[in-house]
């Protein structure tokens, strides 16, 4: 498997990062347990992880797609003490 190096401006420092390990879309959707066709929703409504367009081809640095999981992670409230479940 051939790596591609994706250069990403970072929006404080100015500094350049390298991400040198970017899925393809089915990769992505297979790492997430979603169908490429919610990557591509998702990419037409603005509402999923970020990607990488390069010509017409689609990347998503692994990186990106960890953060995006991290931010959907939902954390139940406890039930009060005595209150079945």
């Amino acid at each position: 498997m051939a790596h591609i190096a994706i250069y990403r401006q970072t929006s404080l420092q100015g500094e350049r990062e390298v991400e040198p390990n970017s899925l393809s879309e089915n990769e992505a959707a297979k790492l997430l347990h979603v169908s490429a066709r919610t990557m591509q929703r998702w990419r037409e409504n603005h509402t999923g992880p970020t990607f990488i367009k390069l010509a017409n081809r689609i990347r998503y640095p692994r990186t990106e797609l960890i953060e995006f999981v991290a931010q959907h992670i939902v954390i139940p409230a406890p039930t009060p003490q005595g209150t079945p479940t």
